[in-house]
Parts: structure tokens; sequence; C-alpha cells
């Protein structure tokens, strides 16, 4: 009798322990039923044409498809912004899929939609005619649980820093009747990509050759300002070697005026571009030179550095 009597207690620890399995597993879900879907707030802007871009600000017009990862395979989710193309969702053809209740994804994403992220990231050095959509790089990783899908989202972030350059109005502007032009020189446009520690940052070289960058001159202006200028440039300290810095030139009818960016901001040397931000320059041009003044602090970039976005199913 006793010995029925473990052999039963046994058998009701060994179905209590295969009863409990499922829940510490979670509830398997249907194969191929359960997609992974996104959305995400506006990180792009308007562009006036395919591909083109006059600003770089915080909505997703042109864009058509993002890179997704999760674990080791990569897919491509088509992008559909909504009207005013502040929010898009992300769906696919071929999408990932939730397979349990209590499942986590680490889900990464990135634009523009290259089947790998890449070791290396250039800017062009004429962004006059505005800046190429596929120049600007996003990027995003978030670990997602299939019971928080609802709330949790993705936030991207610029892996460039943008430049602005406001010419205030001026008397001898007006002489010159608008004949103006800026150039940032001795700027990186090439540097290297970093993948460690779940970030995307991107770094330039402080040995390698700078270069001349033409801004975009934008069709308004800022408040009070003669004419604004932006770019995408490389992140990177203002120190590159001994023998140069990275400037503002801007010219006037025929003089050239120069400011050096380690001058100007009096932080010397260890002033930098940072990813994902805004860095301004409002420039008075006189006859004598150019009075500056700056925002040392770089803010966020507004409007399009921070997004949110949720997982739907």
């Amino acid at each position: 009798m006793k010995h029925t009597l473990i052999l039963a207690a046994t058998a009701l620890v060994l179905a209590a322990c295969t009863q409990d399995e499922p829940a510490e597993q979670g509830n398997a879900l249907p194969e191929g039923e359960y997609p992974l879907e996104l959305t995400a707030t506006g990180m792009m802007q308007a562009v006036a044409a395919p591909f083109s871009r006059s600003t770089i600000d915080s909505d997703w017009e042109g864009v058509q498809n993002v890179a997704v990862q999760v674990g080791n395979e990569t897919k491509v989710y088509t992008l559909t912004s909504s009207g005013d193309y502040k929010t898009a969702t992300l769906t696919s053809t071929n999408p990932f899929y939730w397979t349990s209740t209590n499942e986590t994804k680490t889900v990464e994403a990135w634009y523009p939609c290259l089947t790998t992220l890449p070791e290396t990231w250039e800017v062009p050095v004429d962004q006059s005619a505005g800046m190429p959509a596929d120049k600007d790089f996003l990027h995003a990783k978030q670990t997602i649980a299939f019971a928080d899908r609802n709330e949790a989202g993705l936030t991207f972030g610029h892996c460039l820093a943008k430049v602005v350059i406001n010419i205030q109005q001026s008397d001898y502007l007006d002489s010159f009747g608008g004949d103006l032009s800026v150039l940032l020189t001795d700027f990186l446009t090439r540097g290297e990509v970093d993948h460690n520690n779940g970030s995307i940052y991107i770094e330039g070289d402080r040995y390698s050759k700078g270069a001349s960058i033409t801004p975009h001159r934008l069709d308004t202006p800022a408040d009070g300002a003669f004419a604004s200028y932006e770019a995408l440039v490389i992140p990177q300290s203002c120190y590159v070697d001994p023998s140069r810095l990275s400037a503002i030139e801007v010219r006037v009818g025929g003089a050239a005026y120069k400011a050096r960016i380690s001058e100007l901001t009096g932080l010397g040397i260890s002033y930098s571009f940072q990813a994902n931000s805004v860095h301004t320059f409002d420039i008075t041009v006189k006859e004598e030179g150019l009075e500056v003044s700056v925002d040392t602090g770089s803010m966020t970039w507004e409007d399009g550095a921070d997004g949110s976005g949720s997982v739907v199913l």
C-alpha cells in the first residue's frame, strides 16, 4: 500500500511538472499567423523630388523600404507613410513571425535599406542641390516582448551630424546684392561605422584627409537671416591634425572670410560635431570680418532625432 501511494505521489509530481512547463515556455502561436509588423514616427523630411531633399527634418516621404534584422537574418520591409508623412507602417511579404506568447525579439532596423550594415559611411562634398535621401543614415535597435508589442517601439537616430549656418541681415550684404556663398572647409566626409554595444555611430578618422563641403541654401531662411544653409557632416572632433582645422568660409563678392570652428566656439579643439545633433552658427558678415554666435551645446536633431513606434499584430 505504501509502495502504491509513493508511486501515485510521484505521478502527481510528474504531472504537475508537465503542466507547468508550457506556462514557463509560453503558449505556442500558430505558425505563419502572427507577423511582426512595425509602425514608426517620422524621421525624414518632405522631399522635393525622388531621392533628393532640400532639408533634413522629420517625415518619411520618399522612403520606400527599410532593412529589418532579427537574429542573424535581414529582411526588407516596405514603408507606407500616413497622409502627413509623420508616421509610417512597416510590413513585408516575407515577414518575421511571433512564435510564442512569451517570446522577445531584438529588432534592428536601418535606412538606407542595405543588405548588411555598412563598415564605412560617406557624405557628398557637393550638397548644394540638397542632401540625397539615401545619404542620411538612420538606425534603431530595440528588444520587444510579445506581451508588450502594442506599447514598445523603435527609436531611430541619425548617425550623422547636421550643421546649420544662418547668415544674418546686414547693410554690407545688401550692398552686394546677395552675391554670397558658404563653404565648410577641412571637414571629414568619410567615417568608420562602429557596431559595438548594440548601437551604431560613425566617427571620422582624425588622420584622414579633409575636404570642402558645399552646403545647401534653403529656400526660406531662418527668422532674421539673410540666408540659411544646411549640410550633413561626419561626426568628428575639430582637431584633425596639427596643421589644419575645420572652418566656415563665407564669400561676399570677391572677398573671402574664414572662421575656424575651434576658435569661434571658445572650446578649442575639444569642440565636436556630434551624431544626432544640430550645430547652429549665426554669422554676421561685416566688411572687417565675421561676427559669430554659436550654440556650443549642440541640440538634439529637432523633430528628426527621436522617433517612437509600436509593434502591432
